[in-house]
């Protein structure tokens, strides 16, 4: 994974507090299918909002430009975000 250097704490999407927003710095070697993503306009340096994880805990559904995004959580884990 490349990220550019940054003041904030970089953290995976899937541990991003409910009511918070973080900017996409990049994604885990790991990660699958990053084409639907960035067709989706996640991308690095795009500002997204967490709104909500399912009951339980399988599902995150974050909003980007505006859209309503649903994902895995396991997704998420590979989805590197900053925040502060």
């Amino acid at each position: 994974m490349k990220m550019e250097k940054s003041s904030g704490r970089v953290i995976p999407l899937s541990e991003l507090p409910i009511g918070s927003a973080g900017v996409v710095v990049g994604f885990l070697d790991a990660m699958r299918g990053v084409k639907k993503f960035a067709n989706a306009g996640m991308v690095p340096g795009t500002e997204l909002f967490m709104q909500s994880h399912a009951p339980l805990g399988s599902l995150l559904r974050v909003k980007i430009l505006d859209c309503s995004l649903a994902l895995h959580k396991n997704e998420g884990r590979c989805i590197m975000v900053q925040v502060g």
